[in-house]
């Protein structure tokens, strides 16, 4: 949580830049909702409107928080390479409220409830079929994600999530998403207030 007192520090105009990579921002723009920083460009097909730049005043860009190519963060769920119509569910159960969170204070849930409210559903169709191809940070041969977690799923999880932790039965992809790219943060907040919670509590004691 971020502290009660915290203040962004002031955007000088510097330009910030990542390794291996041309693109160059302020801070102000990395702190924009409506806007996408695309440092690779050239590894994911390209973004839709709502993925780069989103819709004023209420929708912001799904790339602002899951990044461009869909890896998300320590504090956002990786979407990149889910199935399109298990991404078109959460935002639906969003809306409707049947998916919330047990840390009420977050930011993220509370911006993904109104922004659920107020997408369209050909926006929320054109995100989820951007993700669904946009694979940079997925192997599927499940050994490593960006954030250093090995295997993160154990026996009690390959019935919902598969042996990697990828779902691997049609019909599961509704109701259980890819925990092989998720940080263990987004993994163990949000499943306090999700279908199959009692399971997947004790199989999170059990991961180390």
């Amino acid at each position: 949580m971020t502290p009660p007192n915290f203040k962004l520090p002031p955007d000088d105009g510097t330009l910030r830049h990542v390794p291996g990579s041309t693109f160059a921002c302020t801070l102000s723009q990395l702190r924009d909702r409506f806007f996408a920083p695309d440092w690779h460009p050239g590894d994911h097909p390209p973004m839709p409107a709502i993925v780069s730049q989103g819709r004023k005043p209420d929708v912001f860009a799904c790339g602002f928080c899951h990044r461009a190519d869909g890896p998300g963060g320590p504090k956002n769920s990786s979407l990149a390479g889910l199935p399109a119509v298990y991404i078109v569910q959460q935002i639906a159960d969003f809306k409707s409220g049947a998916r919330t969170t047990s840390v009420l204070q977050r930011n993220p849930p509370k911006l993904m409830n109104s922004l659920a409210k107020a997408a369209t559903a050909a926006e929320v169709e054109a995100a989820a079929a951007y993700f669904f191809r946009s694979e940079t940070a997925i192997d599927h041969a499940g050994r490593r994600n960006r954030y250093g977690a090995e295997d993160l799923c154990h026996w009690r999880a390959f019935g919902c999530h598969g042996n990697r932790g990828y779902p691997f039965k049609p019909r599961q992809f509704h109701d259980f998403s890819d925990l092989a790219h998720q940080s263990v943060c987004v993994a163990e907040v949000e499943s306090r207030h999700r279908r199959g919670i009692t399971q997947f509590q004790k199989g999170l004691e059990t991961l180390a």
